[in-house]
């Protein structure tokens, strides 16, 4: 019988085992759904263990092997002695399997065993579902009672079984030295691990071990959700394509019924009810098909969610998927073909998206057309959505068009958008009839904007007016529209004054005389715009007059700027009762300015006083502000403080920025204390924002104590996760020291790599007090900054039996040249013999590297050896290893095959490798050609098409 094993809420169960130590028998049944695996983790879990002071520790565990039928548990029983343990997994099968005689007779004698203070202490532990335990505890209804043992045995000993591991127990069996628990933990989440355990080997065997027939369909739905379908696939569509996998013989001894036959193997259940693939029941209104499958979850992750390489598909395949696919996957395969290159096959697919009745398709195939350069087909398409009608695609061709410089086109093209007065089109054809040195008519069409409501438009307008030598026009029109704008187009007029490069009509002086002679005339908001020029050219004593002349003549504002000039000049006094005035008259924000300034002066006291003004006045940003200085200054309690008030509002800051902030204020320890106890610890993501601050080893082990503290988890699990988020940290500062250094040419530091390299040596931390997946993680970081010799240091000391990803990192570190050893030669051929012994395990992770390292140590026939293996298994970084060195042997030809193939792959860098390669080689044509056209699906470069052609040869294939 196979033995199983649950995982039990753990404080319930420990209870009834300390009670049995104590010298007191006990019973305890777990009851659910989830039972696997071995009985020796079951004992693990419990602390069961020989010789460790555990609280079981030499006591008699029954049965040793395997569970026995009822007789044989009763002899056991009988002759049992104290400190003995009944494990009987599978309780059913004493107390129902054999009919309700005997399952009284063993409850009977378990009861007897239970009661025999001789006898104690003993325990009991079995496993019931939750349908048996309702079967054998349900009170009796009727004259004849058919379970009252098993019910008075059962009576108070149920302990729920959780369906799913905790996140800590998920950690706890990713470490365990059972190899299928720790491939289980890894593979899943919680609520599959123990379903894993039971079903996984024999779906694998099952896998192994189906025919012919069985596998195309198996390989059909593989290869269709690899390239972008969907995770259920019509009948129709596998029917179609699986006899394509298969030889001209086999397809010629195939029976009418070979499809059902085979389905009907494929979805029947095994151990554990797992199904090789899934049926769903779609109701058609009173008629139920059966018209679609799916694989199950393990095949899922196996094949597509865990994949280490992409899989090319058949050639077949893709003609029976443009026609076959579900609609709801149609877009998706658009969508993957364009991002291989498959261009054509892209079109097809959106084409075939649009006769389905998909309204976004032809958008889609019309962007997509417009990025390959086929211009011409993509307005065409445009110009069908347009007519719709479509307006904005007419907009969207509009743009093409402009981007392309054929400004004429677009005037004709968004014509009739914007005759509906669509801004973006008015927009498209002002900017159109600028290129085309018609400014007066672009003038007009931003004017028009502009007294629509368009402030930037406004601004253009006037730009083009004062270009055009038509500056006092500009000032005047500018100047009409207060009634709209208030004091924004009054300033802009003012600026053109103040840029007037002619000394008579231009200047701060003209300026500030016009705005006072509009003044003079009632415009008292003049004096504010006056204000705001006058202060920004650092005429401080003359804003603050014209500031509170404004505030003389009532002008909206004015306390709002006289808080904010005299806040600037450092009178903080006056600046404070004119931003209280200002809060009176509905503008709170004035409070939250003069605070800003008075934390500029690190009067962080008085700025914080004045925030909460504010926020009492209703200014909702007053509380984020505050505890931003608080932060600033290092004062934890408070910024903490404002920062619960900040949420009430809705609006707070995150918790990381606040703690980054304590930390550069010197509070590192109480920040991030405070900070580890408040966010979702989930992701060890959360620490990248503070990452600067941990490279400290006593805020290390802190952080750590306090994450194990938390989430229940070993010290060394801690600073796993601490060395995880280290390490996230400095990949992400690598990806800004890139983006930087391709913006300004300026190299990435000697230092890029220090937390990755602190996230190396926690992580070894961590291995070395026992977390053992932290050392292959350790090497994993180690091999991606290119510390071989470090790496190989790291994986000797790993067992050969227990390494996983292990193997192929010691793989691809081995022969490098940087490694230093005394046997160079055997280094490099023992990485041979792994690499062939994980070629043959269809693993080809560690091919490129191993072959580049013989590259460089001049072995270059055994790397091709290697990578032609690789090539065979379908990886794409094989191939573009490969074209890397054709490419270095100037055979360019042979070297762009191997790209393309890559790219068809989906590898993420090919793309990059063709265009750097024919850009190297100043083959513009040929990348011009693959851009616009694409490549084909046996990955040459597609002949020229357009949507016509295409159009024509499918016409004539039906």
């Amino acid at each position: 019988m196979t033995d199983y094993i649950v995982r039990a809420h753990d404080h319930v169960l420990r209870a009834k085992v300390t009670e049995a130590a104590r010298g007191v028998s006990g019973m305890a049944t777990l009851i659910g759904n989830s039972v696997a695996g071995k009985k020796r983790a079951m004992w693990e879990a419990l602390h069961i263990r020989d010789g460790d002071g555990a609280a079981l520790a030499g006591w008699r565990v029954w049965p040793g092997t395997s569970p026995s039928d009822p007789r044989t548990l009763l002899g056991v029983i009988a002759g049992a002695v104290p400190r003995t343990v009944l494990w009987l997994p599978g309780l059913s099968r004493y107390l129902l399997d054999g009919g309700s005689d005997v399952g009284n007779e063993v409850a009977g004698a378990l009861r007897d065993l239970l009661e025999d203070d001789e006898r104690a202490p003993v325990l009991v532990l079995g496993t019931l579902r939750p349908r048996q335990w309702q079967r054998l505890t349900a009170p009796s209804r009727g004259s004849a009672d058919p379970h009252p043992h098993p019910r008075l045995l059962l009576q108070e000993t149920d302990i729920a079984v959780a369906d799913t591991f905790t996140v800590a127990e998920v950690a706890d069996a990713a470490m365990s030295a059972d190899p299928r628990m720790a491939e289980a933990a890894v593979m899943c989440d919680g609520g599959e691990v123990i379903r894993y355990l039971v079903a996984a080997p024999e779906v694998r065997q099952r896998f192994r071990n189906a025919t012919q027939q069985e596998k195309a369909i198996l390989q059909c739905a593989i290869e269709a959700r690899c390239v972008g379908h969907g995770q259920w696939l019509p009948r129709a569509l596998l029917e179609r394509a699986a006899p394509q996998y298969l030889t001209a013989h086999e397809r010629s001894c195939l029976a009418a019924t070979w499809f059902e036959d085979a389905l009907a193997e494929l979805t029947s259940p095994g151990l554990g009810e797992m199904r090789m693939m899934l049926d769903w029941d779609v109701t058609d209104g009173a008629t139920a098909r059966r018209d679609r499958l799916r694989l199950n979850d393990f095949l899922e992750r196996q094949w597509i969610t865990e994949v280490q390489q992409v899989r090319l598909p058949a050639e077949h395949l893709w003609s029976a998927l443009v026609d076959r696919a579900a609609v709801d996957s149609v877009v998706a395969l658009a969508e993957e073909c364009r991002r291989r290159g498959l261009l054509r096959q892209s079109v097809e697919f959106y084409r075939r998206a649009i006769r389905d009745g998909d309204v976004s398709a032809k958008r889609a195939l019309a962007d997509m057309l417009r990025d390959a350069g086929h211009v011409d087909d993509a307005l065409r398409l445009y110009r069908e959505l347009a007519d719709g009608p479509d307006l904005t695609a007419q907009v969207v061709a509009g743009r093409i068009l402009l981007a392309a410089g054929r400004a004429a086109e677009v005037v004709r093209w968004v014509q009739p958008a914007a005759s509906a007065y669509r801004p973006d089109a008015l927009w498209l054809r002002a900017l159109a009839l600028s290129e085309l040195g018609e400014r007066d008519r672009a003038i007009v069409t931003y004017q028009y904007l502009a007294e629509t409501g368009d402030l930037s438009a406004a601004a253009v307008a006037g730009e083009l007016l004062a270009e055009a030598g038509r500056r006092d026009d500009a000032v005047t029109w500018l100047m009409t529209l207060t009634g709209r704008f208030g004091l924004d187009t009054v300033r802009m007029a003012a600026e053109l004054i103040v840029e007037d490069e002619d000394e008579d009509k231009g200047g701060i002086d003209v300026a500030v005389a016009r705005l006072h002679d509009r003044a003079d005339h009632g415009e008292y908001g003049s004096y504010l715009v006056g204000a705001e020029i006058l202060a920004a050219h650092e005429r401080t004593e003359d804003a603050c007059s014209w500031v509170d002349s404004a505030i003389e003549f009532a002008v909206p504002g004015a306390a709002s700027m006289a808080a904010r000039l005299y806040a600037q000049a450092g009178l903080f006094d006056t600046a404070t009762t004119h931003a209280r005035a200002a809060a009176d008259a509905g503008d709170p924000t004035a409070l939250s300015t003069v605070a800003d300034a008075l934390a500029q002066r690190r009067m962080t006291s008085a700025a914080l006083d004045l925030y909460q003004q504010g926020a009492e006045h209703g200014d909702t940003e007053a509380w984020c502000r505050a505890v931003d200085v608080a932060a600033r200054a290092g004062w934890v309690s408070e910024a903490i403080a404002c920062l619960r008030r900040a949420r009430r509002t809705g609006q707070s800051p995150s918790p990381v920025s606040v703690a980054a902030k304590l930390c550069a204020a010197g509070q590192i320890a109480e920040a991030l204390d405070w900070y580890v106890n408040t966010v979702d610890l989930s992701s060890p993501d959360v620490l990248i924002g503070i990452s600067d601050y941990l490279l400290k080893a006593n805020v290390v082990k802190q952080v750590a104590a306090r994450y194990a503290r938390k989430t229940r988890q070993s010290d060394a699990q801690a600073l796993a996760w601490v060395a995880e988020g280290l390490e996230r940290a400095g990949r992400q500062d690598l990806d800004e020291a890139a983006n930087r250094q391709a913006k300004t040419g300026v190299a990435v530091g000697v230092h890029a790599h220090r937390k990755t390299m602190e996230a190396v040596s926690w992580l070894t931390v961590a291995a070395r007090d026992g977390h053992e997946p932290a050392r292959v993680r350790a090497a994993e970081l180690l091999l991606q900054i290119k510390r071989y010799e470090q790496v190989v240091t790291l994986l000797r000391e790993i067992p050969q039996t227990r390494r996983t990803d292990a193997h192929v990192y010691l793989a691809s570190a081995l022969p490098q040249p940087k490694v230093k050893n005394d046997d160079p030669i055997g280094s490099v051929n023992e990485a041979i013999t792994m690499v062939e012994r994980q070629l043959d395990a269809g693993e080809t992770r560690a091919v490129a590297p191993v072959a580049q390292a013989l590259i460089s140590r001049g072995r270059p026939e055994e790397a091709i050896v290697l990578l032609h293996r690789g090539i065979e298994l379908g990886d794409a970084t094989s191939h573009c290893c490969m074209g890397d060195y054709r490419s270095r042997t100037h055979a360019h030809a042979e070297a762009l095959a191997h790209y393309l193939i890559a790219r068809l792959h989906g590898h993420d860098k090919a793309e990059d490798k063709i265009e750097g390669l024919l850009t190297a080689t100043k083959d513009f044509e040929t990348l011009e050609d693959i851009q616009r056209f694409g490549i084909t699906v046996n990955g040459t470069i597609a002949e020229p098409w357009s949507l016509d052609r295409l159009a024509s040869d499918t016409h004539a294939d039906g």
